[in-house]
């Protein structure tokens, strides 16, 4: 069985030099997954820094907690990471794929997969790559060759 991305979202973060968060943009359709400010920062954890992440975006602190925090792993791709997030559904943890792609440093684009996530780190990261290179070339699909591999939607919902 072939593995697919599946459907995503795309959200839009403009920085804040003021605070030095990046900001939700506004959507047509809501979601609430990701949380209104971001902030990218120096990872603590050595778990993450053991994973590649030697940076996190993480949301600002309630009552002592983020509501957000991802470690930032290179893809290969530059200004491009991936990470993740989880939440649990019926008392199963389920983790969804995020993609980070960071333009001019004053904005930040999210494909979050909400849902999806490739347990296998060296296919997560090649898919990652497959799928940048689906957007930088505004493709719909993969070419024909990539599709023993993978077939990657394009369907990045606005």
């Amino acid at each position: 069985m072939q593995q697919q991305f599946g459907k995503c979202r795309k959200l839009v973060y403009r920085l804040n030099a003021a605070t030095g968060y990046f900001e939700k943009q506004p959507t047509k359709y809501p979601f609430a997954k990701m949380p209104f400010e971001l902030k990218r920062a120096a990872a603590q954890n050595e778990y993450l820094k053991n994973q590649g992440a030697n940076e996190v975006l993480e949301s600002r602190q309630k009552n002592k907690k983020r509501a957000f925090h991802s470690g930032l792993v290179p893809v290969g791709v530059p200004n491009v990471y991936q990470g993740d997030t989880y939440e649990f559904v019926k008392g199963q943890k389920i983790k969804s794929l995020i993609i980070f792609h960071f333009i001019n440093m004053s904005e930040l684009v999210v494909y979050f997969f909400n849902r999806y996530y490739i347990d296998n780190r060296a296919v997560r990261l090649q898919r990652c790559n497959e799928f940048m290179a689906v957007i930088k070339n505004g493709l719909t699909s993969l070419p024909t060759h990539h599709n023993n591999s993978a077939n990657i939607i394009a369907e990045v919902q606005r």
